[in-house]
């Protein structure tokens, strides 16, 4: 296993500079905290800050960042993290970033500050950089729902398959004898809501319907008030 010497001569620096280039310090130009980063991503360093917080089971930590714990797709994401995380002897510390970018940020020094087991991160569907600090500092992340192409490093992630889901439910409607499909969907910077436009589009075009595409937040109160303004305005009830 590499050490901290080793970082330090394939970086061509000494060991205290190593040291605080992998801290991220300020008084590291930006060009050797750099340097000194990839050679320890490459050759999968660990601090022992880092190495000593795996074998203590019982009381390590998760951290969990979502971007708002009200809404009911990260609530129930993070009850099935507490279960998982209890069935292991692992506690969970839990950040809502309330979609804030400045909040994400706070939520991320302050985990690099601390010795956490790992980080599970649903990042908000818009590109973000913040999760690179975390592989920057040689954290098991896993990124949960989504999977942020802005990130350089490689890494772990559960994500679903918006894209087919989007197939199989419009060509299940097409199945039943349906002829005109409507697409309540989120907001379209979010990339959850593109695949599944694209997969409901798919299936549209290729069985000679129109397509029926309605855009919101992601929020139970925006999709019931979309479908009041629509079957409002259009005399159908959602019976028909």
């Amino acid at each position: 296993m590499a050490t901290l010497k080793d970082i330090a001569k394939a970086a061509g620096v000494s060991i205290s500079t190593a040291s605080r280039a992998l801290k991220n310090s300020a008084s590291i130009s930006a060009e050797t905290r750099k340097t000194v980063q990839e050679v320890a991503y490459k050759v999968n360093y660990r601090s022992k800050r880092i190495a000593s917080s795996e074998v203590i089971t019982q009381k390590s930590v998760i951290a969990v960042i979502v971007p708002q714990i009200s809404n009911p797709y990260y609530s129930t994401l993070v009850s099935g993290i507490q279960d998982a995380a209890v069935m292991q002897q692992y506690s969970i510390m839990l950040f809502s970033t309330e979609r804030d970018s400045a909040s994400e940020k706070k939520a991320v020094d302050m985990i690099l500050s601390m010795d956490v087991a790992g980080v599970i991160i649903a990042p908000p569907e818009t590109e973000q950089t913040n999760c690179e600090k975390l592989h920057e500092a040689q954290l098991p992340v896993i990124d949960a729902g989504y999977r942020p192409s802005s990130c350089e490093f490689p890494y772990s992630a559960v994500v679903p398959d918006d894209y087919t889901g989007a197939i199989l439910a419009t060509e299940y409607l097409v199945y039943c004898g349906m002829k005109s499909i409507l697409l309540f969907t989120g907001p379209s910077e979010t990339h959850s809501a593109r695949n599944r436009v694209n997969g409901y589009l798919e299936v549209i075009r290729r069985s000679n319907l129109a397509p029926n595409i309605f855009s919101g937040p992601f929020t139970y109160h925006a999709g019931y008030q979309m479908a009041l303004d629509l079957f409002g305005k259009s005399g159908v009830s959602p019976a028909e």
